[in-house]
């Protein structure tokens, strides 16, 4: 039983270890230290109790997920909008996870995300009914790489990183993490709620999936959870010391080429990669995310552009991190994915798999070019806790119990609020993602219509 927990902790870790964990958590935890992490595990309790919800849901009926939806609750347009908003998640993940080999091999490749999709379609179709198997072996990997990578890091500062200015951007940081900060804003709080449904993945339909193996290996949920949020706040505080290591590197490189008379080179470098990173990580008043993600991939260029010594392994070491946590999440999207398109439109795992990685493929695209990329950054972060709150609709009416009512209305509050969060922002693109993820919703209104057929047959 040990064993199978481990399984599907693995499975969960590969899901929620991504993207988000090296790139915003961080900044949540520097932002808000103690506090922050509080928030953060508050809010993973309450997703956790949705996720347990509906994972025990799907458990107690021998259907897979469009079935669930159809002959249950009568909402198959849950499915179609549950499937609509993956192709978009995985686009976008893919890019980024892409963005980490183009700073590894410091090349610009026109459509790298589309490379990352076409890789993970291509594993997964070959291993067939062991894909499963890949994905836990790849978390586990990655796990260890990870954590490997922040040893790294760690051995390579402590040698490179010689003046106490560099140091204490390595010595901010943790004593940013370690603080109690009671001066918390309402909209700091809804930013550590949306970074937490983006860890758990909500609004794709991934714990219905992951529910029929759960039941047939009778496997205790609530371990599986425990199991992963561990490892999820462990993981989590490594990426903020790769983060720390990485900064504290970084200054040290533009101080040593400062005071080798490279000073007007220096600066620049300075302007343009270093100081909008610790100025985005370090500021409390908000956040872009855009500039949060991004900013992270700025550190090889500026290791490469000062010519620092030893570059190549602190460069790999933190960017294969960042993809091998990307990476895995990418090929779970593609399996689920691949099980909707089956149950939706009744073709095998290998066609389902293939069409999601085409049209998440279509999008990546997209995310190439800037505009676009905020466009759909903007739709991830801005609707999927309303999306996810729509994937709980079912539990709340099967189940008709105020716990249900309780979770559920957490989901639809905080997701309203998310939307007005990013409203603020008073940015064009991000209210075009908005405006875009609320068109997600559209299949809600021809539900009666997507039941006909069944009902007939």
């Amino acid at each position: 039983m040990a064993q199978r927990t481990l399984y599907f902790a693995s499975i969960f870790i590969a899901y929620m270890i991504g993207i988000w964990t090296f790139t915003l958590v961080p900044k949540i935890l520097i932002m808000g230290g103690l506090t922050g992490l509080l928030l953060i595990l508050t809010f993973s309790g309450i997703i956790s109790g949705i996720v347990a919800l509906e994972i025990y849901e799907i458990k107690n009926r021998p259907y897979r997920i469009h079935e669930f939806m159809t002959k249950f609750v009568k909402t198959p347009s849950i499915s179609i909008i549950l499937l609509s908003f993956l192709f978009i998640v995985t686009s976008i993940t893919a890019h980024y996870t892409g963005m980490s080999i183009e700073s590894m091999v410091n090349t610009p490749i026109p459509g790298v995300g589309i490379l990352v999709i076409f890789l993970g379609m291509l594993l997964l179709v070959l291993t067939r009914s062991r894909s499963l198997d890949i994905i836990v072996v790849s978390s586990v990997l990655t796990v260890v790489l990870i954590i490997t990578g922040m040893l790294f890091l760690r051995n390579q500062a402590e040698s490179i990183v010689n003046t106490q200015l560099s140091r204490s951007f390595i010595s901010n940081v943790f004593t940013a993490v370690k603080s109690f900060n009671i001066n918390i804003s309402l909209l700091e709080v809804e930013y550590a709620f949306i970074i937490s449904v983006l860890i758990f993945g909500l609004g794709m339909g991934f714990y219905y999936i992951i529910g029929g193996p759960l039941a047939t290996l009778k496997v205790d949920v609530r371990k599986v959870i425990i199991v992963t949020i561990l490892i999820q706040v462990i993981i989590s505080f490594v990426a903020v010391a790769t983060l720390a290591y990485s900064v504290g590197i970084a200054h040290q490189a533009f101080r040593d080429a400062f005071m080798k008379g490279k000073a007007k080179e220096a600066l620049e470098v300075y302007r343009e990669y270093f100081n909008p990173l610790w100025e985005e990580y370090r500021r409390s008043e908000g956040f872009n995310p855009k500039v949060a993600i991004e900013s992270l991939y700025n550190i090889p260029n500026m290791l490469r552009d000062l010519k620092m010594k030893g570059s190549l392994g602190i460069i790999v070491s933190l960017m294969g991190s960042i993809f091998l946590a990307g990476f895995t999440t990418v090929l779970v999207l593609l399996e689920i994915g691949g099980q909707l398109i089956m149950d939706i439109f009744q073709v095998n795992r290998r066609t389902g798999i293939t069409i999601v990685a085409l049209l998440s493929s279509l999008f990546a695209g997209f995310a190439y070019l800037n505009p676009l990329r905020v466009i759909l950054l903007s739709t991830v972060i801005s609707i999927m806790p309303l999306i996810g709150f729509i994937e709980f609709y079912p539990v709340m009416k099967l189940r008709s119990s105020l716990i249900s009512y309780v979770l559920g209305s957490i989901l639809l509050i905080f997701g309203i609020a998310d939307i007005v969060a990013i409203l603020q922002f008073k940015n064009y693109y991000y209210e075009l993602g908005v405006i875009v993820g609320l068109m997600l919703l559209i299949p809600l209104a021809f539900n009666k219509l997507l039941i006909k057929p069944t009902t007939k047959s």
